[in-house]
């Protein structure tokens, strides 16, 4: 039922995680501020937190004459994760978290993917979808709209049930979590859209990109500084599969270097050597995944992670600093991110 003490707007990117990406200027103040790009009209612009990815009544629904509302759960969510996410940034470190702590962002991170507006916009892509595929299989208009007649209230219906769905979390649980931090000099962007993923495998015809594909990486920015990665176990497998190969061709090294007259050893030294600076790289990286430590990014890496956020996000990019560059480049040399990522039907 209605809480008539809800505030009117209703975020779909809790505020509590916005504050995180606040500008320096504002970082200690109460009303802080944001940088955001808007993607469809291309404005940059600076706005209060609370001015932004929120729309009055968003999460409520009219059902038999009622008002139903999901915003005191959603509001009951976010308390709980609020802090947890807090200590993660404060520890630097994700093996300060409980059992009961991980649950709860399990269940935040399947939230946050389905309470957004390009979920509500998904869905309606998916009923004109059908229609039209009924229009090409030669029914009649009368009946494609009887069958698949929505409305907003409808639409919203369906994207607030979706919250509900109970395997998102458990398939956000099975994974490995990564923590990735970055310098202040190349701040992580967040969007409207904040979980973004992404496959280097592509398994047709069903496409690579979904919480249960194999190899599929899943991430949510914390901070300006922190983003969390969610790594199919397929994915950290292929690097213990890697580093074991570096260990067989040492070893292998070392033999054939004893071998070898004294002459000889100068190539098998130096391939000795990149053999183990590789080595050591990949250690040291697998390490700070099994300590809970943060990855730290290269600018590189960072931009990849930031043009995921852009190419998932429905509408507003933002971040902590006035720099939009990488939307700019991205949006100019393909059209096709101004938009979000969208189901596509054959």
């Amino acid at each position: 039922m209605r809480n008539d003490n809800k505030a009117e707007k209703q975020h779909y990117v809790p505020q509590f995680l916005l504050n995180n990406f606040c500008t320096t200027e504002t970082q200690s103040k109460k009303n802080k501020q944001i940088h955001v790009f808007d993607k469809h009209t291309d404005r940059r612009f600076i706005t209060n937190i609370k001015d932004i990815v929120s729309e009055r009544d968003f999460n409520e629904i009219e059902f038999e004459g009622k008002t139903l509302s999901l915003e005191p759960h959603l509001t009951k969510l976010e308390t709980e994760c609020a802090p947890i996410i807090k200590k993660i940034i404060d520890n630097e470190n994700l093996n300060c978290l409980t059992d009961e702590d991980k649950e709860w962002i399990a269940v935040f991170v399947s939230s946050q993917f389905h309470r957004v507006r390009r979920t509500r916009e998904t869905i309606e892509e998916l009923i004109d979808g059908i229609k039209q595929h009924m229009s090409n299989m030669g029914i009649d208009e009368k009946t494609i709209n009887e069958t698949c007649d929505y409305d907003t209230n409808f639409i919203k219906g369906l994207s607030l049930g979706s919250l509900l769905d109970q395997r998102y979390p458990s398939l956000i649980l099975s994974k490995v979590w990564v923590l990735l931090k970055t310098p202040d000099e190349f701040p992580f962007y967040i969007s409207d859209n904040p979980i973004s993923m992404h496959n280097d495998n592509n398994y047709p015809p069903y496409g690579n990109l979904g919480f249960g594909m194999p190899t599929i990486q899943i991430y949510l920015p914390l901070s300006r500084n922190f983003t969390l990665a969610f790594w199919c176990p397929a994915v950290v497998n292929e690097f213990y599969k890697n580093r074991e190969n570096l260990l067989e061709t040492k070893e292998l090294l070392s033999r054939k270097k004893q071998l070898q007259t004294e002459g000889n050893n100068i190539m098998l030294s130096s391939l000795i050597e990149m053999n183990n600076t590789e080595l050591v790289k990949l250690t040291t990286f697998l390490s700070l995944i099994e300590q809970g430590s943060p990855i730290i990014q290269k600018p590189e890496n960072t931009k990849f992670l930031n043009s995921h956020q852009v190419r998932w996000s429905y509408r507003f990019v933002m971040c902590s600093h006035n720099n939009f560059s990488l939307v700019e480049e991205m949006i100019n040399k393909n059209p096709q991110y101004r938009e979000s990522i969208k189901i596509r039907f054959n």
